[in-house]
């Protein structure tokens, strides 16, 4: 069964005269069941990035072919979708002709966009692939204040995306949901994306949260004991406060982690004060192992030049699996004499030496 699926996809490159070629890729994928993604690189490619849903991931090459990387995709806040950006550079020919192949994924591919980017003093002359050409137009000079402009509006909409986040995730803890205000927050804790105050807030709610997770998850499992003992004639002495705390827990009842943080006393209900300072001991060592562990290398972030003719290609469905795209694209340098103007200038050259050579022949002969 299909368990990714891509939706839609972008991708960018960006050619140089000498044919390397510098590719930007970002595709939205449909996760019906948590699974690994593939990425099989053209030949000499070089991955540079790779963030899923905004995080850097670990990412891992395959033993039988080193151009092929594997990775786990997890779902986003809303549970059915994931977004995935990498950027890689290849090798190619100069642009007279040049070749392009987009990276092999083993999903199906739908709604696929590629811009390629030319120098300015290069016209495209010819094209053919598995994408038609949609349209073109032309980009501005691409210098350092452009750089910079660009740079500094990533940050600020990523800033702004943490923080909407930041708030959501407190929402949704008032709401009873978990899960999600766990992902909110482990999001905006892992990108950095705003300033080292409220990066700290973020980290010291996230673990606050996973450690009332934990505590509820060892209190649920302990609930569950009891009752086992207790419908088999157990020896434990009867605890009318747990069996009611129970009785709430959405985990034993609904098989659901949703609960709002004042609800916790009474999740916790029937324990001594004893017991459940034992509970926040164990689930504090729980969460500060995960949080020790290795995490994953943190990409760094890369924006294409993109100055030049951008040239707009376009393909609604790729069904076969592991089956890149492919452009074989042919350009022109405006410095280059156009071949028609090469054509008439000799033309024009042979028809003055003709004209010449008559004119002396017939002076000759006068």
């Amino acid at each position: 069964a299909l368990k990714l699926r891509v939706t839609d996809g972008t991708l960018t490159t960006v050619l140089s005269p000498r044919g390397a070629q510098l590719t930007a890729v970002q595709i939205k994928v449909d996760v019906i069941q948590r699974s690994s993604l593939t990425v099989g690189l053209p030949a000499g490619g070089e991955l540079f990035n790779l963030f899923v849903n905004g995080e850097s991931v670990n990412v891992v090459r395959n033993n039988t072919d080193e151009n092929e990387w594997q990775f786990y995709i997890l779902p986003g806040i809303d549970d059915r979708t994931a977004t995935v950006q990498f950027v890689y550079s290849a090798e190619g020919n100069r642009l007279g002709n040049v070749r392009l192949v987009g990276p092999e994924l083993n999903v199906p591919l739908e709604n696929i966009k590629w811009n390629v980017i030319a120098p300015n003093e290069y016209v495209l002359t010819q094209h053919d692939g598995n994408l038609e050409l949609a349209g073109q137009h032309h980009t501005q000079n691409y210098d350092r204040a452009s750089y910079l402009s660009k740079a500094q509006g990533k940050r600020e909409e990523q800033a702004a995306k943490a923080a909407g986040l930041l708030q959501q995730a407190n929402q949704l803890l008032q709401a009873g949901d978990q899960s999600k205000a766990r992902w909110a927050l482990s999001s905006v804790a892992n990108q950095y994306a705003l300033d080292a105050a409220s990066n700290e807030d973020a980290r010291v709610q996230l673990e606050n949260l996973q450690t009332q997770q934990a505590i509820v998850g060892l209190n649920t499992r302990r609930q569950r004991l009891y009752l086992d003992n207790d419908a088999a004639n157990a020896v434990a002495a009867d605890n009318q406060q747990l069996r009611e705390a129970a009785a709430v827990n959405p985990i034993l009842q609904q098989d659901a982690l949703n609960f709002r943080p004042q609800e916790i006393s009474q999740l916790l209900g029937g324990n001594s004060s004893e017991e459940n300072a034992i509970l926040h001991q164990i689930a504090g060592r729980i969460v500060h192992h995960q949080r020790t562990s290795e995490p994953a290398p943190q990409s760094i972030g890369i924006n294409l030049p993109e100055e030049g003719s951008v040239y707009n290609f376009r393909r609604s469905v790729q069904v076969s699996v592991d089956s890149p795209l492919e452009l074989q694209l042919g350009f022109r340098s405006l410095r280059d004499p156009h071949p028609l103007r090469v054509a008439a200038t000799i033309a024009t050259l042979l028809a003055i030496g003709a004209l010449i050579g008559f004119a002396f022949n017939c002076k000759q002969s006068v």
